[in-house]
């Protein structure tokens, strides 16, 4: 994904890169939520965003902004 910037109330589709990943994918859905981004501001934290499933299943997780080691955005929805 590119370095476009992503905001709060935007939905993300996830892919997952390793196995940890994919479960996560399988057990909550492949849309997510932008519940809060980190590090946005800073020149020197990496960017970091909090996403919740779609689905509603009340779990949550940190994706690291560009590049994720469990996951990988793979589009953006505004």
């Amino acid at each position: 994904m590119s370095e476009e910037r992503i905001h709060i109330g935007d939905e993300v589709r996830l892919e997952g890169v390793n196995r940890h990943g994919k479960n996560r994918v399988r057990e909550n859905g492949d849309w997510w939520e932008v519940i809060m981004v980190d590090g946005g501001n800073s020149s020197v934290l990496n960017t970091k965003v909090c996403v919740t499933p779609v689905s509603g299943t009340g779990n949550w997780r940190w994706i690291d902004l560009p590049e994720d080691r469990d996951m990988r955005i793979v589009e953006h929805v505004s």
